[in-house]
């Protein structure tokens, strides 16, 4: 999955944070769809990380899933509200 993804030209920068043996897929439900450009993602979410500190890169591999964990279920929310 990860070689896929990483080849799709409409993919930039991607990184491995992690890399385990999955029975199935963790974000199957989850299309990942387009959700802005970097400006508009910082207007989202942006004054979180500043207020809080953020910052992604220095999170180890399980923090990582479990903030996508969270995004994808805010992203599901958001689209039920639509």
């Amino acid at each position: 999955m990860y070689d896929r993804v990483k080849r799709d030209e409409r993919h930039t920068n991607v990184s491995l944070v992690t890399f385990e043996p999955a029975a199935e897929r963790a974000f199957g439900h989850w299309s990942m769809a387009y959700i802005g450009t970097k400006s508009e993602l910082n207007a989202r979410y942006g004054a979180i990380a500043e207020e809080s500190g953020f910052d992604p890169s220095l999170m180890n591999g399980q923090a990582v899933f479990e903030y996508l964990r969270m995004l994808a279920h805010k992203e599901e929310a958001q689209a039920a509200q639509h």
